[in-house]
């Protein structure tokens, strides 16, 4: 829930509130797949209460870029075709203007739609459309947004 709460749904908020306002074409994925070079190890510790976890936030990177926290993806041979498809997910977007045979975010709003990235095989990674309902619970509860003292101006009191 944690996850959920800081992760997913503002980032559906801020793909949705783009999407509604700017002209230019906003995307979305959600990276899906959970292979043995992950961050669980640090959700182990909530096995116990039979949390089964997924991706974690930034897993997709670890596809992309090396981690200082996680052993080499070259170390493991089976993932490399993942690394290979992110890349190529983010070489479409980066090289292709508009990206071809992609959804944008606009297309499906009020519902949220995302590329639902679950395997290195392309074919079974689908475009997906679906509503929101985090945002009316989160919403509902009004929880105050975290902050850090870094992100408040600091307060003057010389004049």
């Amino acid at each position: 829930m944690f996850g959920e709460r800081l992760f997913v749904d503002g980032i559906q908020k801020s793909v949705m509130l783009h999407a509604e306002h700017q002209t230019s074409p906003v995307y979305s994925y959600r990276f899906s797949f959970v292979g043995p070079r992950n961050f669980s190890h640090v959700e182990s510790k909530f096995d116990s209460i039979g949390y089964k976890g997924g991706a974690s936030h930034g897993s997709d990177h670890s596809y992309l870029f090396d981690s200082m926290f996680l052993e080499p993806i070259k170390d493991f041979p089976e993932l490399m075709v993942m690394a290979e498809t992110m890349t190529d997910v983010w070489m479409k977007f980066i090289t292709e203007d508009p990206v071809s045979g992609w959804s944008t975010a606009k297309s499906g709003l009020p519902k949220f739609t995302f590329l639902d990235i679950k395997s290195s095989n392309p074919s079974e990674n689908k475009w997906r459309t679906e509503e929101t309902v985090g945002h009316r619970f989160w919403d509902s509860l009004n929880l105050p947004l975290p902050s850090s003292k870094s992100s408040q101006k600091d307060q003057h009191s010389e004049l």
